[in-house]
């Protein structure tokens, strides 16, 4: 057999296996059995590969028992070449490189001692074939990416884009189409059309000069284009693509943050309701940290502690309190920010102005997004009046029913006291000075005098604790 057959036979299948798209090294393998009975004689050729998609034995006339023997072998063998004897056969075999995605084993057998041509060849078989192995490996995960890729593209909300220097549009992805547009409809038009016509000229000023620079803003914000002539907010980030150190194109994101947009708008509203009720509040709101210090207070707040609201922060009750005072809000701030409970309570106050007040206090602790405590809210009401007046209100339940007790009794005390002075005074009157019993007589009509008095303190009490509520 001459030296060009195998030559020719090596180029053949070299041609083969660097054909695009790579062919599997499975058909790689029946090609190069078909071929080696015209090189290395029928039944000679053995091909195992281990591990990947295309693991198997390959061959074709190879006695049975030949095959069993190579299937099992699992000794070493090397990329150079290796004499094997497996199962009473022998062989001389070529292994891949290490590395690659399978292990293939090629091997001659039944034909004696292998001619170095034919040894040359094989080495060159083998080696091609694990080439083809790898290229295959190498496709097949660039075609996972490649389709991994396309998904993300295809179900992501983001429009993705490449423009050429012209600031023509080479590619977009096909989320143009929730807003109304065929990817044909856009695909090599300016990509400044599909802006806002008062945000177009920053756009076109910042695609010249990412092209001059070589660098792209961080974020351009603008307004985009829909197909039926509506806009919608959106953000474009994006990057260059060198060719030869020169910038020959733009990818990038288009996001729509619309949503986002609305959602910041209601936020901003939200934040001014409640900054607005929060400041314009009759009652005296305020926030502290974790030392008890304040933070944040509203406009009656101020008015309550003596300082403009600005002046407040960073003081602490022992700022504007009296001592014994300041210490009895220290200790429930303390239960608010250590055991997280809630305090209500009555608390008097003396305010700037050094008169007493009573403020009704709700504290309530303030949680992070963790639920630790960051500090305290507490709202205070100035229920002084209130309180004045339920005072009143109490006085006037009692004397009430102190009237109702005691009128009565006066009353029909009276009318005792009057029927024994009444007779007293009979049998006084009857007496003739000096007679027995005469003076018992009087000190009876006395005792009656001073009882009734009495009774008339009893029947006017009501009356005095309704005054001394209403001085309270």
């Amino acid at each position: 057999m001459k030296n060009t057959s195998f030559a020719e036979a090596l180029l053949s299948f070299s041609r083969a296996a660097l054909r695009t798209p790579c062919p599997s090294p499975a058909g790689l393998a029946e090609s190069l059995i078909k071929t080696a009975r015209g090189l290395f004689g029928p039944g000679r050729l053995i091909i195992r590969i281990d591990g990947g998609a295309y693991a198997g034995l390959y061959c074709q006339g190879v006695p049975a028992a030949a095959r069993r023997s190579f299937q099992s072998y699992r000794g070493r063998v090397t990329a150079v070449g290796s004499e094997i004897v497996s199962g009473g056969a022998s062989f001389f075999a070529v292994a891949s490189p290490p590395g690659g995605p399978s292990l293939i084993n090629m091997a001659l057998c039944c034909g004696g001692r292998p001619a170095p041509q034919e040894k040359e060849a094989l080495r060159g078989f083998t080696g091609l074939l694990a080439l083809a192995d790898a290229r295959c490996a190498v496709e097949e995960d660039l075609r996972q990416s490649e389709e991994t890729y396309r998904t993300l593209v295809n179900s992501g909300r983001d429009i993705i884009y490449s423009i050429d220097p012209l600031g023509r549009v080479t590619y977009i992805s096909p989320q143009v189409r929730r807003y109304g547009y065929s990817q044909g409809d856009i695909i090599g038009r300016h990509i400044s059309m599909f802006s806002h016509p008062e945000d177009r000229q920053d756009t076109v000023k910042a695609l010249a000069n990412a092209f001059k620079t070589g660098r792209t803003l961080p974020l351009i914000p603008y307004r985009a284009r829909r197909k039926d002539g509506t806009y919608f907010s959106a953000e474009q980030k994006s990057g260059i693509v060198f060719k030869g150190g020169k910038p020959v194109s733009i990818t990038g994101v288009i996001r729509d943050v619309s949503d986002r947009r609305e959602l910041e708008r209601e936020l901003r509203d939200s934040a001014e309701t409640l900054r607005k009720i929060f400041d314009n509040a009759p009652d005296a709101i305020f926030i502290k940290d974790l030392d008890g210090r304040y933070t944040r207070v509203n406009r009656a707040c101020a008015e309550v502690l003596g300082l403009p609201a600005d002046k407040i922060a960073g003081l602490n009750d022992f700022d504007f309190f009296k001592k014994a005072e300041a210490e009895e809000g220290r200790r429930q701030d303390e239960r608010v920010l250590k055991a997280g409970e809630t305090v209500v309570m009555d608390n008097v106050r003396t305010d700037s102005a050094g008169a007493k007040r009573v403020f009704n206090v709700v504290k309530v602790p303030l949680r992070d997004v963790y639920g630790e405590i960051t500090g305290l809210l507490s709202i205070a009401r100035d229920v002084t009046r209130v309180r004045a007046m339920e005072a009143e209100l109490v006085d006037r339940k009692a004397g009430e029913l102190v009237s109702k007790l005691t009128g009565g009794m006066a009353h029909d005390f009276n009318n005792v006291l009057a029927a024994i002075d009444g007779y007293a005074t009979l049998v006084y009157e009857g007496l003739k000075p000096g007679a027995a019993g005469k003076e018992e007589m009087r000190s009876i009509i006395s005792s009656v005098k001073r009882a009734a008095a009495i009774s008339d303190k009893l029947h006017d009490l009501p009356e005095g604790l309704k005054k001394r509520g209403r001085k309270n």
